[in-house]
């Protein structure tokens, strides 16, 4: 029966259920920039990033005020300022929410934030994870029942992370 299952479950899908609003994303930047064709400064390339108004790398984000009126901008200290021409409404605060069903054959849904994204690829998260569980399993002889530490599921995460950050490890 382990073996079986061993089998069975060795190769993991991963499905992105989110989308990122990096305007390092062609789209994203092309977008912001048909809103506001009258504004050359929108989307501003520094570095290899995009950053909306010189300022911020995302168009969709809950604090940042000074990119949605401009009364908050103008509250600021003229060096945190948008620069002119400022139009407001750069960013949104309102997310892109899609709604799915979990099934029965959905092991675990992995929620992180758009940094942890960027640094790691869904496909070996989910692979990790996966065997991650399922060594688990085996180990305390449990091969009906997932009975796993979020924490060190976590910690594993994190290490995969901080090996991409450093180069120790390839993608």
């Amino acid at each position: 029966k382990g073996a079986n299952k061993r089998m069975a479950r060795k190769n993991f899908e991963a499905i992105r259920l989110c989308r990122s609003h990096n305007l390092r994303i062609s789209e994203n930047s092309k977008a912001l920039m048909e809103r506001f064709p009258n504004d050359p400064s929108v989307v501003q390339k520094i570095g290899n990033n995009f950053f909306v108004k010189g300022k911020l790398q995302v168009s969709h984000a809950f604090g940042n005020g000074y990119l949605k009126e401009q009364r908050f901008n103008e509250r600021l200290y003229p060096i945190f300022r948008a620069k002119s021409p400022y139009c407001g409404g750069y960013v949104s605060a309102t997310p892109h929410v899609e709604h799915v069903s979990l099934m029965d054959r959905d092991e675990f849904l992995i929620l992180g934030t758009d940094g942890f994204w960027e640094n790691a690829e869904p496909e070996v998260v989910v692979e990790l994870l996966g065997h991650f569980f399922h060594d688990r399993e085996i180990l305390e002889g449990n091969l009906d029942q997932i009975s796993i530490d979020p924490r060190r599921a976590s910690e594993l995460l994190m290490q995969y992370v901080w090996l991409r950050l450093h180069d120790s490890i390839e993608p």
